[in-house]
């Protein structure tokens, strides 16, 4: 059922460093360090300053003027939807770790209200309208991190054109539109019979083949304290994502230990001690 069609679009998009990978958000750290503690400012990564900074280039130009990303969101754009829409973008890169933002401009053929585009989009799968006309009734990149949604806000009717709507729209880019995208586009092939999954192979047993081994078994024999570092949440990343740092690991491919070379010895009940290691997803106390 087509509700309106789309005609014309101008977008500007506001991209977070995180789309250009760890070197950039490690830049946009140290550059905002080195404001603050007054040391020298020299880019890398990017070809101005990124802190406190914003920079209207990502990827390379082309002969039209356009950069690559700008013609990646129009080609994208037609490929998807129509090739008879027309559309326009500036890219611009902004000092935000994790989360891009859209302002986004669209001219229908026919048309449309601004409720009936909310009303629209709250049915539409993966999106969530948070479009309260109030302080702080909208989203934000920031808020975005961590999240599997695309957030759309103020949205509100163009008066310049005719059939105009103008809408906000804010998702976290290291799970929308890339690592998330990956898991629904293979979900789809799935339940489409395209593909198959992988049949899950059984756990591997140990040499004598009474129990499976476990990447952290060997440690249950040993009578010392593995130091666990808390973990670390990247600015503007939320609470809810769970980003944990892995324990140091000695040349032998086991944690640290006083001795990691040593022949290990047991754990007898005047020697024993809690071990801490870091499971996969959670942190575990092996007595």
């Amino acid at each position: 059922m087509i509700f309106a069609k789309i005609k014309r679009v101008v977008v500007s998009t506001y991209q977070s460093v995180s789309g250009g990978g760890k070197d950039a958000m490690e830049e946009l750290f140290n550059q905002t360090r080195a404001v603050f503690v007054n040391d020298p400012i020299e880019p890398n990564k990017f070809t101005k300053r990124i802190a406190f900074n914003v920079i209207p280039h990502i990827d390379v130009f082309m002969e039209d003027g356009y950069t690559k990303e700008e013609w990646k969101v129009l080609a994208e754009t037609k490929k998807i939807l129509d090739p008879a829409i027309k559309v326009t973008c500036t890219a611009v890169r902004v000092p935000v770790f994790i989360g891009h933002a859209e302002s986004v401009n669209i001219e229908f053929e026919n048309e449309i209200s601004a409720d009936e585009a909310r009303n629209i989009l709250r049915e539409a799968p993966g999106c969530l309208v948070i479009d309260k006309q109030e302080d702080g009734g909208y989203m934000t990149p920031y808020e975005s991190a961590g999240e599997d949604a695309t957030y759309i806000s103020r949205i509100r009717e163009d008066a310049t054109v005719e059939n105009g709507l103008n809408l906000w729209v804010v998702a976290d880019n290291l799970r929308k539109g890339a690592a998330l995208n990956t898991v629904q586009i293979a979900e789809v092939l799935i339940n489409r019979g395209l593909i198959t999954p992988k049949k899950r192979q059984p756990p591997e047993q140990s040499a004598a083949g009474a129990r499976p081994l476990h990447p952290l078994y060997p440690l249950r024999t040993l009578s010392f304290r593995v130091s666990v570092p808390c973990p670390r949440r990247l600015p503007g990343h939320s609470r809810n994502t769970r980003q944990h740092r892995p324990a140091p690991v000695s040349p032998t491919g086991w944690p640290h230990a006083p001795n990691p070379t040593g022949p290990r010895q047991p754990i007898t009940p005047s020697r024993r001690r809690s071990v801490t290691a870091l499971c996969p997803k959670t942190l575990t106390r092996v007595t």
